[in-house]
């Protein structure tokens, strides 16, 4: 019974939105462009990217002149896109009006939602993902290059202060991804691995809430390689930094001071 009641409601809603118009010439071209551009923004909203699309390619064909608003419907149809989480496809549109449209006052935009859709493309279960699946770091590396390039290019856009949140979330997924890793080889006595995975930790995140303990089993790693230079080299670099932590007294005995 439900569902043929449905039914109606559904097409008396999508019969709210008004099919491409010219308006019979008593608007201006600029003025109809943008009117059925509103129209397309308000049709992907609600969920009609169908109907979306129909007012975009109208814009498309009937006023290819609205130069400003042909830009923008190339925008909108990433927007779409987005709205669907189809993010990939997203992307190649907005670089694609990147490389088309250099000049164009939406460059910035596009740049941020370029960026926006590689981190919205990192798996939120990346944590609970096995070492195997190190190839899925793709999606945060490409989050993190994106929202680099757009803070340091674009610094008075009004997206620039979501841009930098964005961009410390990533790189604190980076470093508890390297964390991660290294403690699956430490705990599985691969001390090596773990050391080199713990060093680009400390190398590329410096400051993050993993330093300590990644100097520490750098430190204890070399140990287990009987490897007293490495030890005597990372340890004084964990006594420089964390001098008064609790594990400073295993570094220096274990660099017989």
């Amino acid at each position: 019974m439900i569902k043929y009641i449905l039914i109606p409601i559904f097409l008396l809603f999508v019969g709210c939105l008004p099919n491409p118009t010219n308006f019979d010439g008593k608007l201006s071209p600029k003025e109809v462009a943008d009117k059925n551009l509103n129209w397309a923004i308000e049709a992907a909203d609600r969920g009609y990217f169908e109907e979306a699309r129909s007012y975009l390619e109208f814009i498309k064909k009937e006023y290819p002149y609205e130069l400003e608003i042909q830009e923008r419907v190339q925008i909108v149809y990433g927007d779409i896109l987005v709205i669907q989480e189809n993010y990939i496809d997203a992307i190649e549109v907005y670089q694609t009006f990147v490389k088309r449209y250099p000049e164009s006052i939406f460059i910035p935009e596009a740049h941020f939602k370029t960026a926006e859709c590689y981190y919205f493309e990192i798996p939120s279960d990346f944590f609970l993902l096995p070492p195997p699946y190190e190839r899925d770091k793709d999606s945060i590396m490409q989050a993190r290059d994106a929202l680099m390039f757009f803070i340091g290019n674009f610094p008075q856009s009004p997206k620039i202060e979501k841009a930098k949140k964005m961009y410390t979330k990533v790189v604190d997924y980076l470093a508890e991804f390297e964390y991660y890793v290294g403690n699956f080889y430490y705990d599985h006595e691969k001390y090596q691995g773990a050391a080199w995975r713990f060093e680009t930790l400390v190398s590329l995140y410096p400051n993050s809430s993993f330093e300590e303990d990644a100097l520490f089993k750098i430190v204890l790693s070399y140990d287990n390689l009987k490897s007293s230079e490495k030890v005597n080299h990372f340890g004084k670099i964990y006594l420089s930094r964390f001098s008064t932590n609790s594990n400073a007294k295993t570094v220096k005995n274990l660099m017989k001071l």
